[in-house]
């Protein structure tokens, strides 16, 4: 893209766009929040025409280069724009693939056509959350925190998303209140969704979390690693989002890292997150969205999509439906299923299955995350069981039942209901 043909390209562009030089960057008045939205809503990350986007977010970048407080009225209602545009796009129907919005920071909302999951959908600032829709919350059935540093913990967001039955994972060490804590790989099955967690590198314990959803399509989100050394080998990749504030350890530009993210896992798309975002203090903490556009100018083994606050990318490459979900097993997986009867008063039964022999925990937690009763704790043959819990002596509520085999874990909660 770096070629005297693109600066020639340039002269068809509307002539409502910013000037922009044979290296990407704007050097004219950024355009409006107005025009911003417009061209990055005509203009969506599967658009063919990059060169607009291009433009549009470099000027987005500017303005919050120029805005310290990133407060200002003009970004907090194109922002907020932006997210009631995901809480109506959240309900469409995806029929094959994914979409992924980006949210800010290093956060994302997820569907597929069997779930809604979410990345570190945190708070910048006291009252960010206000700026998410309970509507959009209330649809995520399982939400990812990275670490609960500062500004990736909100607990207003983890509590809406929990009282709608929806579950909230967290690093082992940050665990508390019904959450499900995953330590250093660590597996675990939720909604249908498959999950490893990893270990990144920062100065507080953090996750980076494997998924492979119902229908096949495998992500890995980085939170806020930032080295690429620690990303974990895990073979065919579709989707990588990452932290673009993957700074190598010290190193000035974060396309080092970046670059080497994608050469390392060769996803299929790579969206980058962590850019200029909101909420930080300064204007200079982040990376900057021209860093991301240098990647996606040079020659790599992947497509890199760069995308704006609230905006969607339609997922489908290298996506293999699965038939049947859940109701076609195996006899060689690791099966957890969920309790009959749910709601129950005052038993209910759980089943499982194991591939192998060995030593196997199956254990009830209340919401608290206090352990209630041990009902498998011993060795025990590959095979099928079932397994009854007598909970006449517990008080209504929500509880979560855990069973461990060797280094595979599985959570499911239910209801008791009297």
């Amino acid at each position: 893209m770096k070629t005297k043909a693109l600066t020639i390209a340039l002269l068809f562009v509307s002539t409502a766009l910013v000037p922009i030089d044979i290296i990407g960057r704007a050097h004219a008045q950024p355009l409006t929040m107005e025009q911003i939205r417009a061209n990055l809503i005509n203009n969506p990350p599967n658009s063919q025409n990059q060169l607009l986007r291009k433009q549009t977010i470099l000027s987005l970048n500017q303005i919050l280069q120029d805005d310290a407080s990133r407060t200002s009225a003009s970004v907090l209602d194109f922002y907020n724009y932006m997210m009631e545009k995901v809480r109506t796009e959240v309900r469409d129907t995806v029929k094959d693939g994914a979409v992924v919005w980006m949210m800010y920071n290093d956060g994302y909302v997820v569907k597929t056509s069997d779930v809604v999951f979410a990345f570190d959908l945190i708070s910048g600032y006291s009252g960010w959350s206000a700026h998410l829709s309970p509507d959009l919350l209330d649809r995520i059935k399982v939400l990812f925190v990275s670490h609960s540093h500062g500004d990736h913990f909100d607990v207003s967001i983890v509590n809406r998303v929990k009282a709608n039955g929806g579950y909230v994972v967290v690093p082992a060490e940050d665990s508390y209140m019904g959450n499900v804590p995953l330590a250093v790989y660590d597996a675990v099955t939720l909604s249908g969704l498959r999950i490893t967690a990893y270990q990144g590198l920062h100065s507080v314990p953090l996750r980076m979390y494997e998924v492979t959803c119902p229908n096949g399509l495998k992500l890995l989100h980085t939170g806020d690693n930032q080295t690429s050394s620690y990303l974990p080998n895990i073979g065919k990749l579709d989707v990588l989002l990452l932290d673009a504030w993957i700074n190598e350890s010290g190193s000035s530009s974060a396309v080092v890292g970046m670059r080497k993210s994608i050469d390392k896992l060769k996803p299929g798309v790579m969206i980058p997150g962590h850019i200029m975002e909101l909420g930080h203090d300064g204007p200079t903490r982040g990376a900057t969205y021209e860093w991301a556009f240098e990647v996606a100018d040079a020659s790599v083994s992947t497509d890199v999509r760069v995308m704006a606050w609230g905006e969607r990318f339609v997922v489908t490459k290298g996506v293999t439906s699965i038939a049947g979900g859940e109701n076609q097993r195996n006899a060689t997986d690791f099966v957890l299923s969920q309790n009959y009867p749910d709601p129950f008063n005052p038993s209910t039964t759980i089943d499982f299955q194991l591939p192998v022999s060995g030593y196997v925990t199956l254990k009830v937690f209340d919401i608290l995350g206090r352990g209630v009763a041990v009902l498998v704790n011993e060795v025990k043959n590959a095979g099928s069981y079932h397994v009854s819990w007598d909970a006449a002596n517990m008080p209504s509520g929500m509880y979560v039942y855990r069973i461990t085999a060797g280094s595979s874990v599985f959570v499911r909660k239910m209801v008791l209901m009297k």
